[in-house]
């Protein structure tokens, strides 16, 4: 079984906790916490209101609407039991998208009704975008951790599976060859297979990590469904049961 997922991924908040703080303690906490969520999900908004609308202006505007309605407390009264956070989001930017279409001139409805379900999708080519981002960021961190990892223990994981990613037809024997002043002079064909192989343990493992910590305490039931709406189950089935310990 691979080592435990490194210290990075660990220290991280996770999206429920994130929101919680970003609307409760001191002002200071709640900014920091804001400002974690914009960075972490903002690409995914982003394409999402720049799909649904297809115009970037509308998509700015839309973008700084939903940065004051989550500065001003949008989301206070959000709870984990209503449903995931990437539906939460989703739900969110749906109602913000609608509420701009029709021009209304009263209040917007409240962003976090009971989002349990999908709602109905109009906006296809949001959706699909708000997903390819959501799912780039769970690799990008994914990547970090195994970054991570390397730094902190010396192996060279990051190093080869970034290789064989970006040279997917590399054998082993020519990433040894080429990569031979980072690997050491033992590093051979064999040596690089067992590494990768290690390698992609670590990165699976990281992804679900990674994934869990958009839920709020999953069971394995629930992350499983979500990595399968991500279209990553089949890719880290095995880490999914190194994850719920069997």
């Amino acid at each position: 079984m691979p080592e435990k997922i490194p210290d990075c991924l660990d220290q991280l908040s996770t999206s429920w906790s994130a929101l919680f703080e970003a609307h409760g303690g001191s002002a200071e906490a709640a900014r920091a916490a804001q400002q974690r969520l914009l960075e972490r999900y903002g690409p995914a908004i982003r394409r999402y209101l720049a799909a649904a609308v297809r115009d970037p202006h509308d998509a700015d505007d839309l973008f700084g609407e939903f940065t004051l309605r989550l500065v001003g407390g949008a989301f206070r009264e959000a709870r984990p039991e209503r449903g995931r956070f990437r539906r939460l989001l989703k739900v969110a930017l749906y109602r913000m998208v609608v509420d701009y279409q029709r021009r209304r001139g009263h209040r917007p409805r409240p962003l976090t009704a009971e989002p349990s379900v999908d709602p109905p999708e109009p906006f296809a080519a949001g959706d699909r975008a708000f997903q390819a981002e959501w799912r780039a960021r769970l690799f990008e961190a994914a990547w970090a951790a195994l970054r991570a990892e390397e730094e902190r223990t010396g192996r060279p994981l990051y190093t080869l599976l970034r290789y064989r990613t970006d040279h997917p037809d590399a054998r082993a024997a020519e990433m040894a060859e080429r990569l031979a002043d980072r690997l050491g002079p033992d590093a051979d064909a064999d040596w690089v297979r067992r590494r990768l192989f290690d390698a992609r343990q670590h990165f699976t493992d990281a992804l679900v990590a990674e994934t869990a910590r958009t839920l709020h305490a999953p069971t394995r039931q629930e992350l499983a469904e979500e990595l399968a709406e991500m279209e990553l189950l089949d890719y880290c089935r095995e880490a999914l049961a190194r994850w719920s310990g069997g």
